[in-house]
């Protein structure tokens, strides 16, 4: 039988379940410099839907995803495309963060699982305390660390 409370006070990040998961993956990330299109190069040829932008000293500064094209698909598609990502969020999304929603070493399955419905995200960036990315964390992720129970 499952322990339903004890369960949702576990932390992902520092489990064995984890450490193997994280040691399958390859972390892309995109620097804030670049433009839109070129992000989105990136996710198209890596067949992924989301990245972490960071700045010039590694940090996670923001995130971009396939969802992010949507508001550009108008009359400045093209001319949107070629700002920096930034600029491009802030147009695209009405706003760029700063703050993005991420996962430490300190998360439970609880509070995961509270950002991911708070926010209405499904991934967060797992970051170390130096703010620099690490892995990724999606939805389906924590639904099979649970089920590896």
């Amino acid at each position: 039988e499952i322990n339903t409370p004890a369960l949702k006070d576990l932390t992902i990040v520092s489990s064995e379940w984890y450490k193997n998961l994280a040691a399958t993956r390859d972390l892309k990330t995109v620097n804030s410099k670049l433009d839109a299109y070129s992000a989105f190069r990136t996710l198209h040829s890596d067949q992924i839907s989301g990245l972490p932008v960071i700045n010039d000293d590694g940090e996670l500064v923001g995130t971009i995803s396939a969802s992010d094209i949507k508001s550009s698909l108008g009359s400045k598609l093209f001319q949107d495309m070629m700002l920096q990502l930034p600029e491009y969020l802030a147009t695209s999304r009405g706003a760029f963060s700063l703050d993005p929603i991420v996962a430490t070493d300190r998360d439970t399955v609880g509070s995961l699982l509270e950002k991911f419905q708070s926010f209405h995200i499904h991934r967060v960036f797992v970051v170390d305390h130096a703010n620099l990315p690490t892995n990724v964390l999606s939805l389906c992720d924590v639904i099979s660390f649970l089920l590896s129970f």
